[in-house]
């Protein structure tokens, strides 16, 4: 089944990405640069940073890429509805596990290089997680805007506030993380426990009101 959604995902490529426009995707690469141009310099704190935050954008994009919604060819498979909701999940999963690993091959070797300490990298690695479980729970809205406070969605409960609050402790705890190696403080460390405490919360919320919704109104889709 993963080699399955593999291809599917390479063959859509192109057409998905081009429907990124108004996803919302690109605010982080615009919140990448922001560490640079304050310090007008780059510096190790800021390619941290980079690493840290890039791998975030490639889950919110694969997310919103592939997330919520099945290949039209699939519907004409000779599939069960058992067939298509065990599709849905292991999409899920594996867009999960493709973020985590990305997030990993980007910031391990500054652990091993003493460049990063641990316990920011287990920090920085937890909240990957979350904010990635966050994230591909995701279904596409009924019209797409870059407005994400017009976005609709055909969900019961209000998603789209979860889906941005998300987003903001991913990104604000990851400035936090690369900012506070040299600057630990106890204001630090209950910003980064309330952060990650949220980030739990907000996964486990999101989890329990909108997966299950998510995997049958993609997969009884008309």
């Amino acid at each position: 089944m993963y080699s399955l959604i593999l291809h599917d995902y390479i063959e859509h490529f192109k057409e998905s990405f081009k429907k990124m426009n108004d996803s919302g995707f690109f605010i982080y690469i615009y919140a990448s640069f922001i560490p640079l141009i304050a310090e007008r310099s780059f510096s190790m704190e800021i390619f941290l940073h980079f690493i840290s935050i890039l791998p975030l954008a490639f889950s919110v994009l694969i997310s919103r890429m592939y997330g919520g919604k099945l290949s039209k060819t699939l519907y004409l498979c000779p599939l069960s509805k058992e067939q298509l909701k065990e599709y849905m999940k292991k999409s899920i999963i594996l867009r999960i596990i493709i973020s985590i690993t990305v997030f990993l091959l980007f910031n391990i070797f500054t652990v091993i290089l003493g460049y990063m300490p641990l316990w920011i990298f287990i920090c920085k690695l937890i909240l990957m997680i979350l904010s990635s479980i966050c994230f591909n729970i995701y279904c596409q809205p009924n019209f797409k805007t870059s407005s994400a406070l017009e976005r609709t969605y055909p969900l019961k409960g209000n998603y789209e506030t979860r889906n941005i609050f998300s987003q903001i402790c991913s990104i604000f705890g990851m400035f936090i993380l690369s900012a506070c190696e040299s600057r630990e403080s106890t204001f630090v460390y209950i910003m980064l426990g309330i952060i990650l405490f949220s980030q739990l919360l907000l996964a486990i919320n999101i989890y329990k009101n909108f997966y299950h919704q998510i995997i049958n109104k993609t997969v009884f889709y008309e």
